[in-house]
Order: structure tokens, then C-alpha cells, then sequence
């Protein structure tokens, strides 16, 4: 196989000319014979180590935990509000629609006692006129009633009563007699009996907690007496 001394481009037997570099080719030069190149053995590829399993950090862990924890907090956060709300809601509407229900208590305790033999309303009425003719006796008379009165005593807001009058009345009586004037300004009872009572007037409305300062003069001077 020829080769051309310049370059080492391959030639062919008829070549006069080097088709590479050009150069002329001298008759019966010494053709070099360009060896081959070394075969390269071949060599596997290295070995690939597997890739290793992600670590999971306990921080994860402990974020998801403290995740859990806010929501179970607010859960009965929302319990506790509902319950709350619930509350007040039924105790309200108790307020609100107390008139109605003592009212049918009221209707109610009519009806029985009109189903009572005449025997056992001879007796109340008996009762009744001791009674008044008892107070008539210590001093202390209730006055007519008059259209726009609220309660059984509307003169404990008018005027002044003396330790006299009083003498012989009951410390039950004393009781209703006093509380009707905190009744007269919407004051909301706590004892279930005083509730029960004045609900049975139509004028009561119980909207406030303290009304001490809704008091008259007159009004201070007969608690205090009543007490």
C-alpha cells in the first residue's frame, strides 16, 4: 500500500500526485507503510452503585405531629363555642318567650281550680277575706287598682310606707312586696319562685340585671323597710 511521504495521504499505483497535499510522487520512493492503529480492548463500564433510600427527618414527623395537635385544639375550641352559643340561645328564648309558657301555666292552674268542688272554693275565698280583713286590722290596705298598674302593691312606688303599716305581715309577703318593685323595672330574677310569680303579670319584663339605678327615692326607702 503506497502512502505519500508529505502527508501520509494513501495512494494508488497511478497517482503522479499527492490528491491531499499535492506534492509530486518521486518514481520509486520509498512508501511507507503507516501502521494500523492498536485495537483498543474493550472495558465494561463501572459499575453503577444504587442510589441511596431518602432519609426522612424526624422533623417531618414532628411538624406533622404539632399539626395534628393545632387542629385537635381548634376542634374543641369550636365544640366548646357551639355549646357556648347554644347556651345563651336557650337561655334568651327562655326570657323571650317566658310570658307565653307562665301564661299557660297560668290558664292552666285556672282550669283546675274551677274543677275543684264548690266546697274547696268556699274555702279559698274564706281564706282570702281573713286574710284581707287581717291586713285591714294591722294598718296596711292596698288601694284600688287603676288602669296602667303593674303588680299587686302599685303604691310601694308611689309613696312612703311606716313602720306601722306593716306590722303582722308575713316575711313571705314582705318578700313578693319588695321584689315587685325590682318587677316594675324589668329586673331578671334568679330564684325560680320569684320568676314563676311575676310572670303572671303581663307588664313584667324581665330585661335587666341590676336596675338600682332605675329606683326612686320612694322605692329605695321601701326596700329598705320591707327588709
Amino acid at each position: 500500500m503506497n502512502f505519500c511521504e508529505n502527508c501520509g495521504y494513501k495512494l494508488s499505483a497511478e497517482d503522479k500526485f499527492c490528491q491531499n497535499c499535492g506534492k509530486a510522487v518521486s518514481p520509486g520512493q520509498h512508501i511507507q507503510d503507516i501502521p494500523s492503529p492498536p485495537k483498543q480492548e474493550y472495558q465494561p463500564p463501572a459499575a453503577v452503585e444504587p442510589l441511596q433510600k431518602p432519609v426522612y427527618s424526624p422533623v417531618s414527623k414532628k411538624k406533622k405531629s404539632t399539626l395534628k395537635i393545632i387542629l385537635i385544639i381548634f376542634a374543641i375550641l369550636f365544640a366548646l363555642s357551639v355549646i357556648a352559643g347554644a347556651f345563651i340561645a336557650g337561655y334568651f328564648l327562655f326570657i323571650d318567650k317566658s310570658g307565653n309558657v307562665f301564661e299557660k301555666t297560668r290558664e292552666e292552674i285556672g282550669s283546675t281550680e274551677n274543677q275543684k268542688p264548690k266546697k274547696e272554693n268556699t274555702s279559698t275565698q274564706t281564706d282570702n277575706q281573713k286574710k284581707t280583713e287581717q291586713t285591714k286590722k294591722e294598718g296596711f290596705q292596698k288601694r284600688e287598682r287603676k288602669a296602667g298598674d303593674c303588680g299587686d302593691y302599685p303604691e310601694l312606688s308611689e309613696r312612703k310606707l311606716s313602720p306601722e303599716e306593716l306590722i303582722g305581715v308575713s316575711d313571705k309577703e314582705k318578700r313578693y312586696m319588695r321584689n315587685e318593685i325590682y318587677m316594675r323595672h324589668g329586673y331578671i330574677f334568679k330564684d325560680e319562685d320569684l320568676l314563676l310569680h311575676f310572670a303572671m303579670f303581663e307588664c313584667y319584663k324581665p330585661e335587666h340585671l341590676n336596675v338600682n339605678k332605675y329606683l326612686s327615692e320612694i322605692e329605695v326607702y321601701n326596700i329598705s323597710l320591707l327588709k
